[in-house]
């Protein structure tokens, strides 16, 4: 009999333990849930924004959406250059197939690049075979000529050095107008140690955006010229049919080669009217009220 009381004496005391560890746990569980911790805190600290990659990348292919874009109506093809930047048309006609200089500082004779008309694919002859007789011909030494596709479009682009103490390259980029089958070179001349000449690397960089924005318009420039043809005959008369240039022309200005001289045409309210016409000196303060882009009047005399 004893041992069995002690047996259960035993037993309901191991019951009120487990019955207070029990409910100890309980009660701080409870005191757990009411406080938060400093963890939380931290946790609940607004945290900087993630930048979608996606977006990152548009910021860089909208690098070029404050560029000026160039127009020619003549050849039927337009990009976009750097606003410090000038496109100058050549305007010698000795030189009919050199179409235009660009650049920082570029004039109408020279500028760190430009562009070619190199005439008309030969039937049965592939672009890269007419590109790598014709890099022959410019200079002895070892060109290399790449395909690739610009803006859907299949080119060309060479790598030629040059000889010279200043160790140079250019780089030249071969378009072809599918529609027609002409043929123009976009180039750029740069040194090629970037270390001694960072400025070269910069020109490079923005030489490749540019390369990037160049398409062959909608229109082959045939329908804008004869219009435009019109409105020079009501300008100059019908004399100089046969030797009218359009060099240059946006909705209201106009560039134009004819006969002994060039003229410059501008809408004012609706009408054309001429700004200059003639053979001699054009002065800046001549055409000034007129507003004509710089690559229409990058010869004017101050």
């Amino acid at each position: 009999m004893q041992n069995k009381k002690i047996a259960s004496e035993i037993a309901i005391g191991i019951i009120l333990f487990l019955t207070i560890v029990i409910g100890a746990i309980f009660w701080l569980q409870g005191r757990s849930a009411q406080a938060p911790t400093q963890d939380v805190a931290v946790n609940n600290k607004p945290q900087a924004p993630v930048q979608p990659q996606q977006e990152v990348k548009n910021q860089a292919v909208d690098e070029t959406a404050n560029w000026q874009t160039y127009r020619n109506d003549k050849y039927g093809f337009e990009f976009s250059y750097p606003k410090e930047w000038s496109v100058a048309l050549n305007n010698l006609p000795s030189s009919s197939s050199h179409v235009l200089n660009f650049g920082s500082q570029a004039t109408f004779e020279s500028g760190e690049g430009g562009m070619d008309y190199l005439g008309v694919l030969p039937k049965g002859k592939t672009l890269k075979d007419f590109v790598k007789n014709v890099n022959l011909g410019i200079e002895v030494g070892s060109a290399s000529e790449t395909e690739t596709t610009i803006n859907n479009q299949n080119v060309i682009i060479s790598i030629m050095p040059h000889s010279g103490i200043s160790k140079t390259e250019s780089k030249i980029v071969t378009f072809k107008n599918d529609r027609n089958d002409k043929i123009f070179n976009i180039y750029l001349m740069y040194h090629v140690d970037f270390d001694k000449y960072p400025n070269d690397k910069i020109l490079l960089d923005k030489f490749n955006k540019l390369i990037n924005t160049f398409k062959f318009t909608n229109e082959t420039g045939e329908t804008a010229n004869l219009q435009q043809k019109e409105i020079i005959h009501q300008l100059i008369g019908s004399d100089y049919d046969q030797y009218v240039d359009i060099v240059a022309s946006d909705d209201s200005h106009m560039r134009v080669n004819f006969g002994p001289g060039f003229l410059l045409a501008a809408k004012v309210k609706g009408k054309w009217k001429v700004a200059y016409q003639g053979n001699g000196v054009l002065y800046c303060k001549q055409v000034a009220q007129y507003n004509f882009p710089k690559n229409m009047i990058d010869d004017c005399a101050e």
